[in-house]
């Protein structure tokens, strides 16, 4: 196993990690479906990083058209995924959630497309391979084929979720939360607009590198993690503070009925 399947299988494990406690998170309060859905996107994402490594280990047309399946699937259900973080982080209503709605189905579209496709909803058909050395002297494969011409419709869908995000990033700041809406919208832009861009240019042979979306998504995923940690932490106080409240009005009612029975 090369560096970079090692750094794929690293990225992978820490975001089963990161499900795991929000997972535990959910199962201790089953209303934070935010929790539920955050562990599921990082499920996908696992799942993706590992369909990745196995992609830069594919050295024929055949072993690489098989890669290139599950890549697209693990990547449709990321995304997926992803939008439906946005949509309960974000509390998104209305116009926004129609927009998640409609990305949703056109991805799903593309993933059952995916499967019946003999090269994947990528590419029409696989001309080659595409052998990259990294600088330290590690080789892995890309492939390289004709673009599907109606891979644009999944691009149009995935520029839409920057209305959602607004949507959301709307909802947050008319809560009087704007730091928090301008912590999420500029990263979840940035990350969309970055590395989605790169993965872009990689798909389309403009660019020979190693994908690097599962680690600029690592990154976001800490961001996000403190944030929800931020917001379990805030719901404990009020709790405790509530059920301080309620001690304190049950004392008092207590000593009243004492002080009115003596009278």
């Amino acid at each position: 196993m090369n560096l970079l399947t090692i750094a794929q299988c690293m990225a992978a494990a820490a975001f089963l990690a990161f499900a795991f406690v929000n997972l535990l998170v959910w199962t201790r309060v089953r209303s934070a479906n935010t929790h539920l859905l955050f562990a599921l996107t990082l499920v996908a994402a696992a799942g993706n990083a590992f369909a990745e490594a196995n992609m830069y280990r594919s050295d024929s047309i055949e072993s690489m058209a098989v890669a290139l399946r599950w890549y697209v699937a693990t990547s449709g259900l990321w995304a997926t995924a992803t939008i439906w973080f946005i949509v309960a982080y974000a509390r998104v209503t209305g116009v926004g959630r129609g927009f998640a709605v409609a990305i949703s189905g056109v991805l799903a579209l593309a993933m059952l497309m995916n499967f019946f496709s003999p090269t994947s909803f990528l590419y029409t058909e696989l001309t080659g391979l595409r052998q990259l050395t990294l600088p330290w002297g590690e080789r892995f494969w890309l492939a390289r084929g004709v673009d599907n011409p109606l891979r644009f419709i999944t691009e149009l869908a995935l520029l839409a979720v920057f209305v959602v995000v607004a949507h959301g990033c709307y909802q947050i700041w008319t809560k009087g939360q704007r730091q928090r809406a301008m912590r999420f919208g500029m990263a979840i832009v940035g990350f969309m607009g970055c590395f989605g861009t790169h993965a872009f240019l990689v798909d389309t042979g403009r660019l020979n590198s190693p994908y690097l979306s599962t680690f600029g998504f690592l990154a976001l995923v800490g961001l996000m993690s403190y944030e929800l940690a931020g917001e379990v932490l805030q719901k404990v106080e009020l709790s405790t503070e509530i059920s301080q409240r309620e001690d304190d009005l049950r004392t008092a009612v207590a000593e009243e009925r004492t002080r009115i029975g003596s009278d």
